[in-house]
């Protein structure tokens, strides 16, 4: 069976206050800060389906109906992945997410301390972890993964954090993933006083001209020490790597990955869990101790991941979560594709208009809808002038 979705919206300050209004063509909402659309089954904002005997949660329909999940039932209570539209004017949060054993270990806890779900304070919403995908509509910046340890070196010369700050020397003496967590926790704890002096001296003017790199991250520097002026979390783009992606590269996160996103709009694609741990440029609850240590703070390469065409002519891109990949398909006039999507799945339309049969039956779809397709829905054939993304288990 094919449901058209109903999807919630979700305000955050760092909203965009266009794109998913365009998107959906809600123009009552243009001018406020729309930063999400979910879609997905997790309780805390679940998408829903229109029922001849009603609306239903998408959580609560799977739930009733197991034969839905199909075979991900035996590995699944309820769709293991989310799907979001992400839109950001202003940065969010560096953050980062718990691997498996780390989200069970935190949600009990705090289930036996008795901190309601919805308490502000709270750390993990669910037992789950949160390996995830981005993938960029627009241009779109991200801070992921640290840098490499001569850049870290560097970035630690221009700040002047060696001169206030005996980790940063240490670092810099014996460059190691351990001696690296420790700086960058001490940096995490600056009083106001020296974030502001090192924010200062890192954008001041060299004697030594920076390379291209430092120059970027500079300018990133400048725009989050405006909004978050005595905020350690304004020097990120100095230590976290700086990525521009443009629209169709995509990004793969792996639990611990420490990140950001700075601007502009893209799909998102998740394990179905709303678990982040904040580290600064943000008002919401920052818990040091656990961010820092969950954080993966090995230097690795973060690798700008490009779609591949399958036989069926759906683009798919690499995920290494059991969970949930990500596709796309663009459709022209009287072309018609045939998916084999690893049901269940999502599909949204993101341009023009689509219609899905899985010859039990037809459903169209126009700019900004979704539909979620069961595990009994076999192949789909997609047609119609237009470009859609697909949401579908894991390997």
């Amino acid at each position: 069976m094919m449901h058209p979705l109903q999807m919630p919206l979700m305000a955050y300050p760092w909203g965009s206050k266009s794109f998913i209004q365009n998107l959906l063509g809600r123009k009552d909402l243009i001018g406020l800060p729309v930063a999400e659309i979910w879609m997905g089954a997790h309780p805390s904002a679940p998408s829903t389906l229109r029922l001849p005997h009603g609306i239903v949660p998408l959580d609560i329909y799977l739930k009733t109906n197991p034969q839905a999940l199909g075979s991900a039932a035996h590995s699944f209570d309820t769709l293991p992945y989310m799907m979001k539209v992400l839109a950001a004017d202003s940065p969010l949060s560096i953050q980062t997410h718990p691997n498996l054993s780390q989200a069970q270990e935190g949600f009990a806890a705090e289930n036996a301390q008795g901190i309601p779900l919805d308490d502000p304070t709270r750390n993990y919403k669910d037992a789950n972890h949160k390996p995830e995908l981005i993938c960029a509509l627009t241009p779109f910046t991200a801070l992921c993964l640290f840098r490499p340890y001569m850049e870290l070196t560097q970035s630690l010369i221009q700040t002047g954090l060696q001169h206030i700050l005996p980790p940063a020397k240490d670092f810099m003496a014996n460059p190691s993933s351990d001696t690296w967590k420790e700086c960058f926790a001490a940096i995490l704890q600056l009083k106001p006083s020296d974030i502001i002096w090192a924010v200062q001296t890192a954008i001041e003017e060299k004697d030594t001209p920076l390379s291209q790199w430092q120059i970027d991250a500079t300018e990133w520097v400048k725009n989050l020490a405006d909004k978050h002026p005595a905020d350690a979390g304004a020097l990120a783009p100095l230590f976290f790597q700086l990525h521009h992606l443009q629209p169709g590269q995509a990004l793969f996160l792996s639990p611990g990955t420490p990140h950001a996103y700075l601007q502009g709009a893209a799909i998102e694609v998740m394990a179905n869990s709303d678990n982040v741990l904040r580290g600064g440029l943000t008002t919401k609850h920052i818990d040091l101790p656990e961010y820092i240590r969950v954080l993966d703070f090995e230097p690795r390469p973060q690798p700008v991941i490009n779609a591949v065409q399958d036989a069926s002519g759906v683009y798919y891109y690499a995920s290494h979560a059991r969970e949930f990949r990500l596709g796309y398909a663009t459709l022209s006039p009287h072309q018609i594709i045939i998916s084999q999507p690893r049901l269940p799945a999502i599909f949204l339309c993101t341009q023009g208009h689509i219609t899905l049969d899985d010859n039990q039956q037809k459903l169209s779809l126009k700019q900004g809808e979704s539909a979620f397709c069961d595990a009994q829905s076999g192949n789909i054939a997609l047609s119609g002038e237009g470009m859609a993304y697909i949401c579908e288990l894991g390997s």
